[in-house]
């Protein structure tokens, strides 16, 4: 009987050694499955034929943005810089500074501004709806499962 005893706390030991292998290879499931979601939902191929106009939009204010700021870069506006250093005395005229308070002009968001803003929100909903979508899919798939089955082996890649 006392042999029995002793080998009862062996078992359990085993038992949770073999439980926490387990919770590890189900954690370590549920990550590459959140992984694999997330890179899945990041495919601008999947959102360009969910969404075509936004994604046009998208395209075309990117493009547009990216052409102002190389266009800033390379022309300078007729404006001068720092240039060679030279400085004529003669030609600066005196400085003379009133300082008064001002009233800040209203400043009315452009039609821009309020086009990116809706853009912005409707990709961030999209994407959310999206990420919220594979979740519950996920959530509702691990949920069937029957209870005493094991959690599956991940895939290795070879």
């Amino acid at each position: 009987m006392a042999k029995n005893h002793k080998s009862a706390p062996r078992q359990e030991a085993d038992f949770l050694i073999e439980q926490t292998r387990l919770a590890k290879l189900a954690i370590k499931t549920v990550l590459e499955e959140m992984e694999q979601n997330l890179a899945r939902s990041a495919d601008v191929r999947a959102w360009a034929a969910r969404y075509p106009w936004p994604t046009v939009a998208t395209a075309a204010v990117g493009g547009a943005a990216a052409g102002i700021a190389v266009k800033s870069m390379i022309s300078s506006n007729g404006k001068s810089t720092n240039g060679d250093g030279h400085v004529d005395y003669q030609q600066v005229p005196d400085v003379h500074v009133e300082v008064s308070r001002k009233q800040p002009p209203e400043k009315k968001p452009s039609a821009l501004a309020s086009g990116l803003r809706w853009l912005a929100t409707g990709m961030a909903t999209a994407a959310a709806e999206a990420l919220f979508a594979a979740t519950r899919e996920q959530l509702q798939s691990t949920l069937k499962q029957p209870e005493a089955s094991a959690p599956r082996e991940p895939a290795t890649s070879a």
